[in-house]
């Protein structure tokens, strides 16, 4: 007599492939998922700071960035006086928890910076910076890099890398 259906030894079979194959994707589809969200941090940060440094032209006041070791923010000069920004969108932004901004022989701590590490000047002139947002020693590495001259270029590094390439995404590579 010759039955119809599945036998659970079979039935376990294809429940521990279906296990195992999810479980590739998973691992595979969470070790991709940082390094994009990287990139978009320093894109992010690159588009606040030029928003900053075109305020800084428009109202004639300089801008400074301050920065912690997950988060950033911005102060426009009033007088003698820095005055940090609360309002979107140059208010203090804080980094998703397993990402981390690293300055060179900067020891940032977990607020931010009393004192401006960058300015923009009401001039369109800029101090130099390079940040670094990192997530971890297995993930890529993205860095920005700010010129006097207002040129920004954001560069990433491979963990088994020690050299920086300037990243392309199309032609983005615009002003920071």
């Amino acid at each position: 007599m010759h039955r119809a259906g599945f036998t659970l030894i079979e039935m376990l079979v294809t429940l521990a492939i279906l296990a195992v194959i999810s479980a590739v994707l998973l691992l595979s589809t969470a070790s991709s998922g940082t390094e994009p969200r990287l990139r978009l941090e320093v894109e992010r940060l690159q588009a606040r700071l030029n928003l900053a440094c075109e305020r800084a032209e428009l109202t004639g006041r300089d801008m400074g960035l301050h920065l912690g070791s997950a988060m950033y923010g911005f102060s426009q000069r009033r007088g003698d006086l820095l005055e940090m920004q609360t309002k979107p969108p140059l208010a203090p932004y804080t980094l998703p928890k397993d990402m981390q901004v690293v300055l060179p022989d900067v020891k940032l701590v977990p607020g931010l910076t009393e004192k401006p590490l960058m300015l923009c000047f009401s001039t369109g002139e800029r101090t130099t910076l390079i940040v670094t947002v990192e997530a971890g020693a297995r993930d890529p590495r993205y860095r920005l890099l700010i010129e006097a001259s207002g040129v920004g270029r954001i560069q990433r590094r491979l963990p088994d890398n020690s050299e920086w390439r300037d990243w392309h995404a199309g032609k983005r590579n615009a002003r920071a």
